[in-house]
């Protein structure tokens, strides 16, 4: 499991940790380094921390991504969509630690 956040740098410790929490308690292992964007939202091609997450997971390192929620990946849901197929295709999985809200 790669974890993945876009936060600030400040909020950054306690989001991974949270999510190690998550993937301790699904039994995931944890690989490669944890990878964070700390700079505001902008398209998933310009972020390099998902560029390596992404790296990782191409690489064999993992074959999931743990997020704390989908707007860490998009806030726009069909940005957040093209990103889900992409790593369906790619037989990759994500796992947001907070369910989707119902919209």
């Amino acid at each position: 499991m790669v974890l993945y956040a876009q936060a600030p740098q400040q909020e950054a410790d306690a989001h991974f940790e949270a999510l190690e929490l998550v993937a301790k308690a699904r039994n995931w292992s944890v690989r490669g380094q944890m990878c964070l964007d700390s700079t505001g939202p902008a398209l998933l091609e310009y972020r390099p921390g998902l560029t390596t997450a992404r790296g990782l997971l191409r690489a064999g390192y993992a074959d999931g991504l743990l997020v704390p929620r989908f707007e860490h990946i998009s806030p726009h849901r069909g940005e957040y969509e093209r990103f889900l197929r992409e790593v369906d295709e790619r037989d990759w999985f994500v796992a947001l630690a907070l369910p989707e809200s119902g919209r």
